[in-house]
């Protein structure tokens, strides 16, 4: 039998050299990194924001921190 892990978007504004806020609501991210860059219109998974799945199972919560160490 498979395992069933529960998935959860979560996105992440890049701040400054490797410093990041994470949002659940895309909304309150995309506000919050267009009023940071002073910018009109941000796309998604292009430099500063980012979108993540975050599986929550042992392995891939590990996996996903080291990768942000990186």
């Amino acid at each position: 039998m498979d395992k069933q892990v529960l998935k959860m978007p979560l996105i992440c504004v890049e701040i400054h050299e490797s410093k990041f806020r994470w949002f659940w609501d895309k909304v309150e991210a995309m506000k919050f990194a267009k009023t940071l860059y002073n910018a009109d219109m941000l796309i998604m998974n292009e430099p500063p924001i980012y979108e993540h799945d975050l599986e929550l199972s042992p392995e891939s919560v590990c996996k996903f921190l080291n990768e942000r160490e990186m």
